[in-house]
C-alpha cells in the first residue's frame, strides 16, 4: 500500500486518493460489496510534521458521525529503523466500543493499554531514513470511532459582539462570541411556573467531548466566565437550570 502525493501537487488544493477492492476472479465471494471503496481527501500543504495525527471530518459533528483518524510517522534520522511503536490515548469523549481499526502502511500488532491507550507495534518494519529514501521513510495507521456526545454541532461561524435583542423564552445566548477575555452566558427563562428558572451548572467541552470547564451551584440567569486556559477554537457549552432543563450552545474562542 502506498500513501504519497506527487511533489508537483499545488499547495492548498485538495488531493483525493480512492482505494477500491476489485474482484480477482477467485472462488472467494465478497459477502458485502458496499464497503469496497474508500476515499481519502486531504489538503496539500507546504510542510508536514514527521509525526502527527489527523481527523476527518474536523470541527463540529453530530452524535452518530464517524471520525476517521490517521496517525502519520516518518524516519527523519540517518539510519534504518527496525521497530516503530505508536501510542494514542483516546479522549474521554470518544466511545471505545465503536473503535474499528483501518488501513496501515506496514504489518503491525495491536493492543489497548490501560483503559484508553491504543498501541500499534511495527516490528521488523525496516523503515529507511528520509535522506536515503524519502518516499519510503513514511508510515501511517488509521482507525474509525464514534463520539459519546449527543450534541449536534455545525461549522457555522459565530459572530455576536453585544447582547442580542431578538431573544425569546427558552433561548440561551452567549456574548461576546467570539470570546476574547470574558464571555457572558444567559438563559431566557421558560417561565414554566411561578418560580424563577436559574442557571445551576455550566460545562464547557472541546469539539471531541473533553470537559474543560465545570461550574456548579450557580444562581441567576446570567454568568460571566473568563477565558482562563481555553485555547483558540470551538467549544460546546451545556447549561443546566434548576428546573432540570438542558441548554446547549456554541462558543468560539478567538485570538487573544
Amino acid at each position: 500500500m502506498e500513501d504519497s502525493v506527487s511533489t508537483a501537487a499545488t499547495i492548498g488544493n485538495n488531493i483525493t486518493v480512492i482505494a477500491t477492492i476489485v474482484d480477482d476472479g477467485s472462488t472467494n465471494v465478497d459477502c458485502n460489496t458496499t464497503d469496497n471503496i474508500v476515499t481519502d481527501l486531504n489538503e496539500a500543504v507546504g510542510a508536514i510534521d514527521p509525526n502527527d495525527i489527523q481527523v476527518s471530518p474536523e470541527g463540529f459533528i453530530s452524535v452518530d458521525q464517524e471520525l476517521i483518524y490517521k496517525i502519520r510517522f516518518q524516519n527523519v534520522g540517518n539510519n534504518l529503523v527496525n521497530r516503530v511503536v505508536l501510542r494514542d490515548e483516546l479522549p474521554e469523549g470518544l466511545d471505545l466500543t465503536t473503535l474499528i481499526r483501518g488501513a496501515a502502511s506496514h504489518p503491525y500488532q495491536f493492543r489497548i493499554e490501560g483503559e484508553r491507550t491504543l498501541v500499534w507495534e511495527f516490528d521488523n518494519i525496516n523503515l529507511p531514513d528520509s535522506t536515503s529514501n524519502e518516499p519510503e521513510s513514511h508510515g501511517f495507521a488509521t482507525f474509525k470511532i464514534i463520539p459519546h456526545s449527543a450534541v449536534v454541532i455545525t461549522n457555522t461561524v459565530i459572530n455576536t459582539i453585544g447582547e442580542p435583542a431578538d431573544v425569546k423564552p427558552g433561548d440561551m445566548i452567549i456574548f461576546p462570541n467570539p470570546m476574547r477575555n470574558y464571555t457572558t452566558i444567559r438563559i431566557i427563562p421558560r417561565q414554566v411556573d411561578l418560580n424563577e428558572e436559574e442557571i445551576e451548572s455550566i460545562e464547557v467541552f472541546t469539539s471531541l467531548g473533553v470537559k474543560v470547564i465545570s461550574l456548579n451551584s450557580l444562581t441567576g440567569t446570567r454568568v460571566t466566565i473568563a477565558v482562563g486556559e481555553l485555547s483558540v477554537g470551538y467549544y460546546i457549552v451545556q447549561v443546566r437550570s434548576n428546573k432540570g432543563i438542558l441548554y446547549v450552545g456554541k462558543l468560539l474562542v478567538g485570538n487573544l
